[in-house]
Parts: C-alpha cells; structure tokens; sequence
C-alpha cells in the first residue's frame, strides 16, 4: 500500500537515542553492528499472548495455535540456551555477520511512507541492539548488521540502492521499496544477483510476472495486492446499490494497478465503471469533475496518495457535493486526517486493521495483540502516529528475523542468500502480523490467508478513522 504525507516528519522525535544522520542519505550510509538475542521486549511479550490466542476454549485461540508465535521473532530464536555453544569464557559461541539491507523513500514525494517505514526499522535495529544477536538452530549467536540507504522516492535512486546494497555492502536481504515503482525498478536486480527482496508496496506485479504469471522467485512483499482492495471496494459499492461508479487514479505505477484490478474486480461482481482517468500526482485542477457529472456517477473512486487524495476529493466535494467519495489504500496515514480534514471528514477507505483502534476489534482477533503492541511500541518511539505503512515495514523485518534465525551456521554469499529465500518459504507459516496472517510459500509471496486479515473498511468521523463493519455498509 501506498501513500504519502508530510515530507518533513522525523521519525527521531520522541527518541532517546542520538539520531544517525547517514540514515537520510544512501551516499553518506554508515552501518551499526548489533545482536540479537532471546529477552522479552515490550512487543515480544505481548505477541507472545497474540500468538497463544486470547481464549483458549474458542475458536480463534484453536486457530492461533498453530499460527507462528511471533516471539520466536521478537523474542527468544534459540529453543534452549543451555544448550547453545560457548567459548571457554562462558559466552556464546559467535558465528557470521548478517546484513539487512534497508532502502525505503525517507525523503521525496512519497517520505510519508518512508519515514514511518524507515522509523519501523530503526525500532527493530534498537530493539536487536538492546536484546542480543539471531541465535540459529545450533545454538550460534551471530551479529546483525542494518544498511540503511535512502531510495528518495526515486525509481532510478531505488535502482542504484538496489545495486550498492548488494554489490558494496554484500547484504543478505534486502526490505523496503515504499512504493510499487520503485520496487519494480529494484527486483531486476535483486533477481539478477540471487537476493531475496521484501517489498513494501502494493502493485501485485512485484512478486509475480503479469506476462507469464509466473511467482517472481527471489521477490516478496509483505503489503496485501491492490486486487484485494478492488474487490473489497466492489463488495462495498454493490451492498450499497450504487448505480454508476467512476474511478479517478494517480499517473503512476501504483494509480495503474489500482485502475486495472478495479475493472477486473467491477467485471467480475457485474458491475460497471462508467468512467475513469488519471491525474498527475501533484495535480490541484481536476477537469474530469465535468466528465464523472456527465456520467451520472453517483460513487467515485480516488486511487492516489498525499496530496493529490486530498485535492481531488475537494474537487469532488466542490463540483459535485452529493456525490460519495471512496479511498483505496494509499491514504492510510494521518496525514491523509490533517491536511483539510474539512474535506475528508466522511469519505469511506480500505485501510489495514491497524488503522483501527484496538479496543474496537473483538477479542477472539488473532491479530489485536499485535497491532496493540506495534501501536504502543511504535508511538512511544517514533513520537509519531502509528500508520499502516510502518506496520508493513514491521511484518518485512519480523520475516527476516525469522529467516536468519532459522539458518545453520557456516553459509556466506550465495549459499546464504538462497538459504534465507528458502526459509522465507517456509518458516512464515500461520504468521500474525500487522498487515494480516501470512502463510508464504513457492506459488505465494504475499501470503495473505484471508483478506479480512490484511483489510478493512473504515469511515471519517470526528476527524479520525472509525471501523466501518460490513453490517453497517448499506447506512
């Protein structure tokens, strides 16, 4: 999922450690060795509840039973430390650096995203520095290591932070993106070098080939693909009864995925879209307002994020102030609730639960511990909102924790690599994150088990997002 919102927030503030400036910056990149070690942290202890289920004589505690405990992610790797190794002084055995290379929009139209991304990984950095190293099945401690760069929002930046990652810094796996172009630039050459990628965009063309339809085999993605927010918003749209339904998206990578898996979706539930178009991003006249009265469209969908969102809903509100206006996923920010929140006040979106306060999601919800968790964590050291594109970045770094985790010592270079893209198959299984329940596997790099994990309707009341249950859609 995309979006975007003030290009100058900081994801330091609030924080208790010293910023790193070169994390801005790919061309000033300077890299912190770290370990990671099993210690209960304020979300590994949480989770731990998560994963066990809140009730165990229901159904969801059965069913969280056998999802992945995330606290073998944040919490404890190794199944008994009195059996891991150690040197004559008493320590652990240390094996092998690993490297986790991070390239994400920390600066640049799409910062928005990027920054709560970026902010995620610097929580996951400080949390392995406070609480040791990635403990294998052996029983080997081994360091980690975080390469942050700055793709700037830029697909031929991403490109090139794709190629120094791998080729100068020789890291192991690579997370981040933000955006679905940026992504698309960078998974050549992660293909092309044998490197696993965890993307945090959208486009359902990052993980598999359009043409041949063929998984992309060293590409991942922890976002849910814009085919399922097309068929949620065609859910919404039919129990509504709308009669004609138009469609505005932004002239990008992103805006055209959500364009062509919206007139598939419409396709397949019978409905139709009478008329859609795209706008530039930074766009603050929008001309089709004429074109959606013409058509008779009593519902238009805006497929963009921040601030083109916001404009052309104004647009709409403007010209045609009877007509409702729907969100797909790249508004999911408070940015989105800020920036004329006249204007949006009302509008409905497809949004991860996360979005949602906790207390609202029912308790048998297997994933309520964690986004509580995430939320608290998150907030308590960014100083910032929590927002869906962080929990992205969240799910990304628990994938390649768990991957490394689940690795013998003694692999380097290419036998690693391949060890860990293997591992990604097959040890996030029954997963509970913040952007769903994720089973990955070799047709499946996504991973999403059920949608209604990955998303959710949600309404603007009072200047925040509120739950929008399928119940109440017809209201």
């Amino acid at each position: 999922m995309e979006n975007e919102s003030e290009a100058t927030h900081d994801p330091t503030v609030g924080r208790d450690c010293a910023p790193n400036d070169s994390r801005q910056k790919g061309k000033d990149v300077k890299t912190k060795n770290v370990w990671y070690r099993a210690t209960v942290t304020l979300i590994a202890a949480a989770l731990v509840a998560s994963a066990c289920g809140s009730d165990s004589s229901g159904s969801a505690g059965d069913d969280a039973s056998s999802e992945t405990s995330t606290s073998d992610v944040t919490g404890d790797t190794s199944s008994d430390d009195s059996d891991s190794p150690v040197t004559d002084d008493g320590d652990a055995e240390v094996g092998s650096t690993y490297r986790i290379g991070i390239a994400v929009s920390a600066t640049g139209p799409a910062s928005g995203l990027g920054a709560p991304e970026q902010a995620t990984f610097q929580l996951i950095e400080e949390q392995v520095t406070a609480d040791g190293g990635v403990t294998g099945p052996d029983g080997i401690l081994h360091p980690v290591e975080f390469v942050f760069l700055d793709n700037e929002t830029n697909p031929d930046a991403a490109a090139s932070s794709m190629s120094r990652l791998i080729t100068e810094d020789a890291v192991d796996i690579v997370l981040g993106g933000t955006t679905s172009g940026n992504s698309l630039a960078m998974l050549p050459i992660a293909t092309e070098n044998e490197t696993p990628f965890v993307s945090l965009a959208s486009a359902g063309s990052i993980v598999r080939d359009p043409e041949s339809g063929e998984v992309r085999r060293w590409i991942f993605k922890t976002v849910h693909i814009n085919d399922n927010v097309a068929e949620l918003v065609a859910s919404y749209v039919g129990a509504r009864g709308s009669s004609s339904v138009c469609y505005l998206a932004e002239n990008t990578g992103y805006g055209q995925d959500v364009l062509n898996t919206a007139s598939a979706a419409f396709d397949a539930a019978g409905l139709e879209i009478a008329f859609s178009d795209v706008f530039e991003r930074e766009e603050t006249e929008f001309p089709q307002t004429v074109s959606i009265g013409a058509a008779g469209c009593d519902t238009v969908v805006i497929g963009s994020l921040m601030p083109a969102a916001v404009n052309a809903n104004a647009a709409l509100l403007d010209a045609l102030p009877d007509v409702e206006v729907i969100h797909t996923s790249g508004i999911c920010n408070g940015g989105f609730l800020s920036l004329d929140p006249t204007v949006v006040e009302g509008v409905t979106a497809t949004c991860p639960k996360l979005l949602v306060p906790p207390d609202s999601l029912p308790d048998d919800d297997p994933q309520k511990s964690v986004l509580s968790s995430y939320r608290d964590a998150y907030e308590q050291f960014s100083g910032e909102p929590v927002n869906s594109f962080g929990g992205h970045a969240w799910d990304a770094g628990q994938w390649a924790l768990l991957a490394l985790g689940s690795l013998e010592d003694g692999l380097e270079g290419a036998e690693r690599r391949a060890a860990i893209r293997d591992a990604l198959e097959s040890e996030v299984d029954g997963f509970v994150g913040t952007g769903g329940v994720f089973t990955l596997s070799a047709d499946d790099h996504v991973g999403i088990v059920d949608t209604k994990t990955a998303l959710t309707t949600v309404r603007v009341v009072d200047g925040a997002f509120a739950p929008l249950p399928e119940s109440d859609w017809a209201n």
